[in-house]
């Protein structure tokens, strides 16, 4: 579970650190994220906010906000240093832009230690397949039709807020028996439930906006109560805050808004298997990955709420098993009409037929 709270105004870095140092004691849960939201109001509003997450169930280190210069944010290479300078047992938990002051900064939110004082055991790694989860030993094995052995490794993935570590595989110019060719993206995350767009905000999320990236043909944003659609994290070229390392999905995967993929699920060990066909419909922070519209986490059985949902971190890490995401790079942009918002055909009733194409053609390779 995961909670949205607005900050007073801060005046310096060390106000903010003891802000969230409060926010940890007083909802004993753990500081996942920060950014500025900015109200709907004339004129509006603007403030810091902070995202909590999961109970804290053990004694962690304290969070340390750092400010970044201007000039060292603006180069990776400055950047990349500026990391490294915080200390080799140093746990990025975010990169963000805050408010303070009234101004404008980036920021570096660290801890001390692992991340959260969560002990992670990378699983050894593979050069064919990746530790599946349970729910997936059949579905997605290489006997089922995937071919393993034609993947690569994203290491780049790795670092994502919200990722499975060492489960992310990429395969490249894959044939199949009509002789097509294709890329496809798997990787294995949370999923924060997204309530974007023209279905109203029922759940009463804070963070609520009207909007979303992705339009359809008469040019509506998408309502989350009826469209699945999976976020993604905006590219290097599209945010300062993007952490240096980190796998571009539109630059490096070739995975883009209107582009389709399917996700499946399974909380428990045993017991029906959950999945869903959705399209990339939004765009939203470029260093966390896992989320996902209210009709996604419906389908997927995941609690839909946008205040009290999802399946958060901490869950998928002890659990030992993150939703499982395989998207289709290319898939929507023959669909798409570009203009002053970027409309798809696809939506919203030819999503899953679309996907299944794909992914049927997926476990049918020939070379």
């Amino acid at each position: 579970m995961s909670i949205r709270k607005f900050l007073a105004p801060a005046t310096s870095a060390d106000q903010l650190q003891s802000q969230l140092r409060d926010q940890e004691l007083a909802f004993g849960m753990r500081v996942l994220g920060i950014g500025i939201y900015q109200t709907t109001d004339s004129p509006p509003v603007r403030n810091n906010s902070v995202e909590l997450t999961s109970r804290i169930s053990e004694k962690i280190s304290e969070l340390r906000v750092a400010i970044v210069a201007k000039e060292v944010a603006d180069d990776d290479a400055k950047f990349s240093g500026f990391l490294k300078s915080l200390g080799a047992e140093a746990s990025i938990v975010d990169i963000a832009t805050v408010l303070i002051n009234g101004v404008e900064q980036e920021i570096v939110l660290s801890r001390s230690g692992v991340a959260g004082g969560l002990v992670l055991v990378p699983q050894p790694p593979s050069a064919l397949t990746p530790s599946l989860p349970d729910y997936a030993q059949n579905i997605l094995s290489a006997t089922s039709g995937v071919p393993w052995a034609k993947s690569e490794s994203v290491r780049g993935m790795d670092d994502y807020i919200g990722i499975m570590p060492e489960r992310s595989r990429l395969f490249r110019n894959l044939s199949d028996p009509d002789g097509g060719r294709m890329d496809v993206v798997y990787y294995e995350c949370k999923l924060d439930v997204d309530n974007d767009g023209s279905g109203g905000n029922a759940g009463n999320d804070p963070f609520h906006q009207s909007d979303t990236s992705l339009h359809d043909m008469e040019g509506k944003p998408l309502n989350a109560n009826q469209i699945p659609f999976a976020v993604l994290p905006l590219d290097r070229s599209q945010s300062k805050t993007k952490r240096p390392g980190l796998t571009d999905f539109g630059k490096d995967l070739g995975l883009g808004l209107g582009d389709v993929g399917i996700a499946f699920w399974r909380a428990k060990n045993q017991g029906p298997l959950q999945s869903s066909c959705f399209v990339y419909g939004d765009a939203g922070p470029p260093n966390k990955l896992g989320e996902g519209s209210v009709q996604l986490a419906k389908a997927l059985g995941v609690n839909p709420s946008p205040v009290s949902g999802g399946v958060d971190s901490e869950t998928i890490h002890q659990l030992g098993k993150g939703i499982v995401h395989i998207g289709f790079p290319g898939s929507g942009k023959d669909f798409l009409t570009k203009g002053r918002v970027l409309r798809s055909s696809l939506v919203p009733d030819r999503i899953e037929a679309r996907t299944k194409e794909l992914f049927a053609r997926f476990l049918q390779q020939t070379s």
